[in-house]
């Protein structure tokens, strides 16, 4: 009983310092009081039952779970985000959104995904790649270290981009081109007009980790070439160019500028 007992509260005690779980910590100080203390004939009981207790508390407590939870609760469910509104299976906008189901839409929106993802990890990446360009200024300017010598911290690429996928799929959906017309472009703009919900979480997520099983180290190569690069190119695009044009994934829905065309508008112009 003791070692069963004590494995559990090393794992509580090593999910409350990873997660912050506030609640796991009371019930750390109660399992040491009637440890210590003692608690008559039930003892053993009320320790048992309290780590159990404990460790599924802190399981529902933790972040991952949070937004897990989140995001499947978008799933089969349309939702006008401009509006506040969830959507009817009858409403037009259902029947007017791409799928990727349909073969000439698949590309494109596997496009798009890619390009949601190379912004949102930019995004994600932001401080480490402020944080490397100042430190590698400084080593330069104090003679200590070339260019070629000096690379990103690789722990904090790791750390930063840990949430990646679970970010896109809750943050993104369709931007709307009118009222009624979901185009293929993913956006996680609040300030123009969205669908969020139904198969755009799984599809998200799925894009999200090929996307880096597959590329991650050209992904994390290309952001940072471009936030070299200091050019007059927002660096989404520049990394879209990159990547999304290339990944066999997506390059055949892309245009040259790795920005999603549909088939479904003549000439579509770069959304």
């Amino acid at each position: 009983m003791f070692h069963w007992r004590l494995i559990v509260f090393v794992i509580l005690l090593l999910q409350s310092l990873h997660h912050h779980c506030a609640y796991i910590h009371t019930y750390i100080y109660i399992y040491i009081y009637i440890y210590t203390f003692g608690f008559g004939m039930y003892r053993e009981k009320l320790l048992s039952f309290l780590l159990l207790l404990g460790l599924l508390v802190c399981v529902a407590a933790s972040p991952a779970h949070g937004r897990r939870r989140k995001a499947s609760s978008l799933e089969h469910i349309e939702w006008d985000e401009r509006m506040g509104r969830p959507i009817d299976e009858d409403d037009p906008v259902i029947k007017s959104m791409p799928n990727p189901e349909v073969p000439e839409l698949y590309l494109p929106l596997k496009c798009s995904a890619c390009g949601a993802i190379v912004e949102h990890a930019i995004h994600l990446l932001k401080p480490v790649i402020e944080d490397h360009l100042e430190r590698k200024k400084r080593a330069v300017e104090g003679g200590n270290k070339t260019i070629e010598d000096f690379h990103p911290k690789e722990f904090e690429i790791v750390d930063a981009l840990e949430q990646l996928c679970q970010d896109v799929s809750l943050l993104y959906g369709l931007e709307m081109n009118d009222a009624r017309v979901a185009s293929v472009f993913f956006t996680k703009s609040k300030m123009i007009r969205r669908v969020l919900g139904t198969w755009m979480p799984s599809f998200l997520i799925s894009t999200c980790e090929e996307l880096l099983d597959e590329q991650e180290e050209e992904l994390v190569s290309a952001i940072f070439t471009a936030a070299e690069e200091n050019a007059k190119q927002h660096p989404t695009i520049r990394v879209r160019q990159m990547i999304c044009t290339k990944w066999q994934r997506s390059s055949g829905g892309c245009d040259k500028n790795g920005m999603p065309i549909d088939p479904r508008v003549e000439d579509s112009p770069d959304l």
